[in-house]
């Protein structure tokens, strides 16, 4: 159950347009104009929709489980400090106590589940899988997906991911259809509107809910100081000792804001979406551009131009591969 945390905690943090939080987008699904012009939704369709599935369940398990452990933490200190400010220590020792094994617990579940592996993995499958539905229908496919050497190991380009994906591509075969200037008009602007303008959709709604949550954690965190420099000034003037609680218990809240901040990495995500929605606005630009009569050559530009978005796009995922992958779940300390 406590898979729900995530889900909840974007609710509560972002506001209710978190119940819409952005999720990537499906391949092409809109058909084209013309009936004899391929479905790559059909083809690719059941193999990005399992991908998409898993690699959104194994997200949230992964977020879910690191807010529990993290929460968990800041509130064995939290009952800590309650046992000893209403002289019920051993109470406060046994209640911290079942916070801790409950974060051990969800950290060896989590670990042993390899949850941020299958979530990296998964959405990186169904990342390809949906580029490669876009460029089918034009016989081309998305750029090989390798990391340099000094980006970190587990190339991508050797992994179980990229040999089910060229087994998918693989029994796609090449589609059977004519390129002529019509269909050409409809692949592109089928990409234009459904490939790039889903992810642009996609990274300018994550990026603003991403800096969202981010702003709302910081003002949280720097208010939870704020009250606790008036629980301290409040002690000094009465000498109460139940003040103690606030003492503690606000710089722990704090603490974990700030370590969700730092873990999620929401203000380097959204900077990077947001960067990402400018260059997908180009791209679109870019491909409108791109002729469709012309014989040969036409189809050969629109390949070209297509493909080099394919790479754009590939680029950004392995990218935010690297990033994330390197947060595992660990316990706090």
């Amino acid at each position: 159950a406590f898979r729900r945390a995530w889900p909840l905690f974007r609710i509560l943090g972002a506001g209710p347009s978190a119940r819409l939080a952005p999720t990537p987008p499906r391949p092409l699904e809109s058909p084209l104009s013309r009936a004899s012009s391929p479905d790559s939704w059909g083809v690719f369709g059941l193999h990005y929709s399992w991908a998409n599935a898993l690699a959104i369940a194994y997200a949230d398990r992964f977020r879910s489980s690191f807010l529990v452990i993290s929460l968990a933490a800041a509130l064995a200190v939290l009952f800590s400090v309650i046992g000893s400010a209403v002289e019920h220590e051993t109470r406060g020792a046994i209640a911290a106590l079942v916070a801790i094994a409950a974060a051990i617990g969800v950290w060896v579940r989590g670990t042993r589940g390899r949850w941020h592996e299958r979530w990296i993995d998964y959405r990186l499958m169904a990342e390809l899988l949906r580029d490669m539905a876009a460029l089918w229908p034009i016989g081309a496919g998305p750029p090989a997906a390798r990391l340099p050497a000094h980006a970190g190991p587990g190339d991508p380009g050797t992994t179980w991911v990229a040999w089910h994906v060229r087994r998918v591509q693989r029994a796609a075969g090449l589609p059977n259809a004519r390129l002529d200037p019509s269909s050409l008009h409809d692949v592109r602007e089928n990409l234009r509107r459904e490939w790039i303008g889903g992810q642009l959709r996609y990274h300018a709604a994550n990026s603003a809910f991403h800096r969202r949550l981010d702003r709302r954690l910081a003002i949280f965190g720097f208010g939870s100081f704020v009250f606790t420099l008036g629980a301290l000034a409040w002690f000094i003037a009465t000498d109460r000792d139940d003040i103690r609680l606030f003492e503690a218990g606000l710089p722990a809240l704090a603490a974990w804001c700030a370590t969700i901040r730092g873990h999620a990495e929401l203000e380097r995500v959204a900077r990077r979406s947001g960067a990402m929605a400018e260059g997908l606005r180009h791209l679109q630009e870019e491909l409108l551009a791109t002729p469709v009569s012309g014989g040969p050559a036409a189809s050969r530009e629109l390949v070209t131009t297509a493909e080099g978005t394919a790479d754009t796009l590939i680029s950004e995922v392995l990218d935010w591969r690297v990033m994330l992958g390197s947060r595992r779940l660990e316990l706090p300390g």
